[in-house]
């Protein structure tokens, strides 16, 4: 192609090296810096007083297709993906067949290339036999189009429950592709809920699957993956203590003992948001910004991540939304919620995803514990973002950084997560001080929107995929968006660089 399929003009744009003037070309779904005046453009967007970034990408979410299309499916769940800037997404294996061979991998991938209109790559889920042992080690050994393994450890049913220490030693040891885990211990969820005299109201869910339940589980993985030398990232933190387990990680480079991070598990959320506090802004990952760090330093094998729901919510809202807010891992106190915001501020958490998992109302309305955990999110994730950074005097160019480029390099995708030269166009044009555009009437496919009344920012204009306007940021039309172009399987860099590789962290 010969001309330019849209010139933005005038924007702020978001660079890699931060904000810039400069005009972007869109040229066979790619982007040019630049083009110069010269060559031809279909469409000339005049982007004066708005701001062009990358496209969110959500690695952490559920979208119920194939087995659930009531809840939700690959097409009304990436539509609400695009309305809210999110152009790719990574979606996890516990639908119905769940994902857990090559051969249901291609089929979720030509599903999701018939209805998605968002880039899209799904992970590969660990199983565990009637015995504990890996029930699809061959599988996990030889994946491939994905961006990496899930393994449930805590939070799951089936063979989808992987807690065995053998069993998760194997897979460490005998796979190569990138692991994730929901990390919750199951023995420790177990002794909970049998000291319950009686379990009758949502709040004892952050009782029975408490603190000491997240951060055991999680030295235990982080543990495993430190002396596996695997490629690990750990999945929606929700304690004060996991952001300080992980923040002297990143630190000092050596994880701290089962004996101190039993003593964090009972340590007050106060005095870890006290310390994370104390931490320079990004502090935690000033090895990746130093040129000596060692390539085997252990830490280019870990990250983490912090989901909305676990900075802006707290066991104070059980009140409010019932069993809306009902999660797994569950919302923790208000001090834990300020500690996840103020581990993202340090370094010690590294990106932000929605862990976005839909139910019905009548699902939702089931008295406790009938009623299913998870809450829908994804087209709330720019917006929430960005109210919380813009409200905390941080820079727009903080909230690209969680939410595009570290993602991308986290998980080694090509072509995506930057404006830069040559990278994929997937866009989105916006006004960050504006209010965001999602009606207070706006409801996700399975009817839910708890975010309702929480503020947002973020004003979106546009939305591209692959060059592909899809989205003005408002809630679309079935029928319009039925016929619009889908989107593309994401695909990765070989071998999968560090994400914190010297010189990566600005």
């Amino acid at each position: 192609m010969s001309t330019l399929q849209v010139r933005i003009r005038n924007a702020t744009v978001m660079l890699p090296s931060g904000p810039a003037r400069c005009t972007v070309g869109i040229r066979d779904g790619r982007i040019l810096l630049d083009p110069p005046d010269t060559l031809h453009a279909e469409r000339e967007i005049d982007a004066t007083g708005l701001t062009l970034m990358p496209g969110v990408i959500d690695a952490h979410l559920h979208f119920r297709d194939p087995g659930f299309p009531h809840k939700e499916d690959l097409f009304t769940g990436p539509l609400a993906a695009v309305t809210g800037g999110v152009t790719s997404f990574f979606e996890m294996p516990n639908t119905a067949p769940a994902t857990i061979s090559q051969a249901r991998l291609a089929e979720k991938l030509a599903i999701a290339a018939r209805k998605s209109l968002a880039n899209y790559g799904f992970y590969l889920g660990a199983t565990s036999d009637a015995a504990g042992a890996p029930g699809n080690l061959p599988d996990l050994a030889a994946l491939r189009r994905s961006p990496g393994i899930k393994i449930f450890i805590g939070s799951s049913t089936g063979d989808l429950l992987v807690d065995d220490q053998a069993a998760l030693e194997q897979i460490f040891a005998e796979t190569s592709a990138p692991i994730c885990a929901h990390c919750e211990d199951e023995a420790t969820i177990l002794a909970n809920r049998e000291a319950l005299v009686s379990i009758n109201s949502v709040a004892d869910h952050s009782r029975i699957r408490d603190v000491k339940a997240a951060v055991r589980s999680t030295w235990r993985t982080l543990e495993l993956a430190i002396r596996s030398r695997h490629r690990f990232h750990l999945l929606h933190v929700s304690t004060a203590a996991e952001a300080v387990l992980l923040a002297r990680f990143f630190l000092t480079g050596a994880l701290v003992s089962r004996e101190v991070a039993e003593a964090l598990a009972t340590t007050p959320a106060s005095e870890h948001l006290r310390e994370l506090e104390a931490i320079p802004f990004g502090g935690a990952l000033a090895f990746a910004r130093d040129p000596a760090t060692a390539a085997d330093d252990p830490r280019h094998l870990l990250s983490a991540e912090a989901c909305p729901h676990h900075f802006l919510l707290s066991t104070d809202d059980y009140a409010r939304l019932g069993t809306l807010v009902q999660m797994n891992p569950p919302v923790k106190s208000a001090d834990d919620a300020r500690a996840i915001w103020a581990g993202l501020k340090a370094g010690a958490l590294q990106m932000g995803a929605t862990d976005h998992a839909p139910h019905t109302p009548k699902e939702k309305a089931a008295a406790y514990p009938a009623s299913p955990s998870g809450m829908p999110a994804v087209a709330h994730l720019l917006g929430l973002f960005t109210e919380r950074a813009l409200a905390d005097g941080l820079p727009f160019h903080e909230v690209v950084r969680w939410l595009c480029d570290r993602p991308a390099r986290i998980w080694g995708i090509a072509g995506k997560g930057r404006i830069e030269e040559g990278f994929d166009a997937d866009l989105v044009l916006l006004d960050p001080e504006a209010p965001h555009r999602l009606s207070e009437g706006f409801r996700y496919h399975c009817g839910t929107n708890p975010w309702e009344g929480i503020p947002m920012r973020g004003a979106i204009e546009a939305v591209f995929v692959n060059g592909n306007q899809v989205s003005d940021g408002r809630p679309a039309d079935i029928e319009a968006a039925l016929q619009l172009p889908r989107g593309r399987e994401i695909t990765f860099l070989e071998p999968r660089p560090s994400p914190w590789a010297p010189g990566s962290e600005s």
